[in-house]
């Protein structure tokens, strides 16, 4: 990637099914410089019974994960009053609610589509390129990581 550059934030998560009523289980964003953190989240006592335990392993979450309060703090300090850019700027906002109601707060995050990051804004064309490119560096197009790390490669090409 180039150096020097300012990429903007983009976020991705991994959500415990494909519905909106869904808890997180791990969120990615990118940094201004390029880089991307990538934190599993320790399920709320409640959020248990609705995580599919044979798709999830919960011990992993709570050996290796962080609270909801810990990764709030972290993604605020990363991303203060930048705009945050997703794939499903809908689906992201209703997870970062999930996520935020936890410590009875409400996210004040500007959620856009990352699609509006590009100028030719052929949503079709850009997923052709995202997919190409997934097979290309052997990413997995399911795991957040390895979503901000094509995401941050397609903007950074689109330069």
């Amino acid at each position: 990637m180039s150096s020097n550059s300012n990429f903007p934030c983009i976020i991705s998560f991994q959500a415990s099914d494909l519905s909106h009523q869904s808890v997180p289980i791990c969120l990615a964003w990118s940094l201004t410089d390029g880089q991307y953190k990538s934190v599993s989240i320790i399920p709320q006592d409640d959020w248990v019974e609705g995580i599919d335990q044979g798709q999830f392993n919960i011990d992993d979450l709570f050996d290796f994960g962080s609270t909801a309060e810990d990764l709030i703090k972290e993604l605020n300090q990363d991303c203060d009053k930048q705009i945050l850019y997703s794939a499903d700027p809908h689906w992201l906002n209703d997870v970062l609610n999930c996520l935020y109601s936890t410590t009875e707060q409400e996210h004040h995050f500007q959620i856009e589509s990352v699609y509006d990051l590009f100028d030719d804004q052929d949503i079709q064309k850009i997923n052709d390129q995202s997919r190409e490119l997934a097979i290309e560096m052997g990413l997995n197009p399911h795991e957040p990581e390895d979503q901000i790390k094509m995401w941050l490669h397609l903007i950074d090409q689109s330069k």
